[in-house]
């Protein structure tokens, strides 16, 4: 049974990589497989999808399946089918916290009844580390204290007679209640996490792109799991994650910078994937109304304002139907004194959508002469309603 357990392990884990790897896209809006379906069956994502907004995506229903087995038949799933486990069974070999028995073990046996994972804790070294869910609970039973867990590593320490053993395993306590303790200081420690400026919602912070069907900020952050799907299915890989600028609150959270990718005009497919409802799915149609944030022109860096110098770059790429950015026509003067008409680009502010990909193009170098900030982003409560997806 133990090798059948470890091939259904693999199996799953196999499928999990094989539908994370068809996250990508093969040049269509639409995907072909049910990439999400294992964060479908999850009832953590459920439950705290539930507290956090109030609602439950429709395929979050797939978890009550899962909830019902472990009614029936108790932690199946985990030992034969979450693909998780597989993975960190694997890890789990190379683990530095470790499990240690002393002399002092008469083999009761009495630690193998109360082993949630069937790791045979009485085979003492033999016992398998890999099925060990590190519950503590051989070491709390233990009528002659002789388990113990901690970070081990190997020393060679003296004799009473000055003679140095071969090498030999110490270890640093760690019992139940210093993990007890370490999860009470997390706990305390989850103010600290809104420590940001930016986490008062009456302060903007104009860098915090988000993908196009994300909703108002206070409502994403509830629902997103950080699970990195719609960065794995960008396009153009302009999805990337937060880390500090925004306040420990928001790392690893979903965010545009145009720099590195632009939001293609023509994908919905990080709507497609999130499996919490962060970032609604859109029709193409519905996309195209929705505005992400607003390009600025910086006339100290563009060439037609600065060097006076001819540039369509920027009207050139952008996508809306009707062009967002729009030239006008200026006399200027070189340094002789003559004087000629340029195009200098003006962006319509009712008509740009923040794509990014003005900036993602833009000719001048690492530090654009047009850039995208998330002012005039379209995630109020009301511009949600008038999409139809709040």
């Amino acid at each position: 049974m133990q090798n059948l357990r470890r091939i259904t392990q693999g199996i799953f884990l196999l499928i999990f990589l094989f539908l994370f790897i068809q996250t990508e896209s093969k040049g269509a809006d639409e995907l072909g497989y049910p990439v999400k379906i294992f964060l479908d069956f999850n009832p953590l994502i459920l439950i705290t999808t539930l507290f956090s907004s109030h609602a439950v995506q429709k395929a979050f229903y797939f978890s009550v399946i899962i909830i019902l087995i472990t009614l029936l038949f108790g932690r199946v799933f985990c030992g034969w089918a979450c693909p998780l486990g597989a993975l960190l069974g694997l890890l789990s070999k190379y683990s530095i916290l470790s499990r240690s028995v002393s002399e002092g073990c008469t083999s009761c046996g009495i630690c193998d009844t109360v082993c949630q994972g069937g790791a045979n804790p009485d085979l003492k070294e033999n016992w398998r580390d890999t099925e060990c869910l590190y519950c503590f609970n051989c070491d709390d039973i233990c009528p002659q204290n002789a388990v113990s867990f901690g970070f081990h590593s190997s020393v060679s320490p003296l004799t009473n007679g000055g003679i140095k053993e071969g090498p030999q395993k110490t270890a640093m306590g760690l019992g139940r209640r210093q993990v007890i303790i370490s999860m009470l200081s997390g706990v305390t420690a989850v103010p600290l996490i809104r420590t940001s400026p930016f986490s008062k919602p009456e302060i903007h912070n104009p860098e915090l792109i988000r993908p196009p069907g994300s909703l108002e900020e206070k409502d994403f952050l509830k629902r997103c799991v950080k699970c990195g799907e719609c960065m794995k299915v960008c396009i153009t890989n302009g999805l990337q994650p937060a880390l500090f600028d925004s306040g420990l609150e928001v790392i690893w959270s979903p965010l545009l910078i145009p720099k590195i990718g632009y939001c293609e005009y023509r994908c919905t497919l990080c709507g497609q994937v999130c499996p919490t409802g962060a970032i609604k799915r859109l029709s193409l149609e519905e996309k195209k109304k929705v505005k992400i944030g607003l390009a600025v022109i910086d006339k100290n860096k563009c060439l037609p304002y600065a060097h006076a110098t001819p540039c369509i770059v920027c009207e050139e790429v952008c996508p809306t139907s009707k062009k967002a950015i729009w030239f006008e026509n200026n006399k200027v003067k070189n340094r002789k004194g003559k004087e000629f008409t340029i195009k200098q680009p003006r962006v319509d502010a009712e008509l740009c959508i923040g794509c990014g990909i003005c900036e993602a193009k833009c000719p001048v170098g690492d530090s654009p002469a047009i850039y995208v900030t998330s002012i005039g982003e379209s995630r109020s409560k009301e511009n949600q309603l008038l999409l139809g997806y709040s």
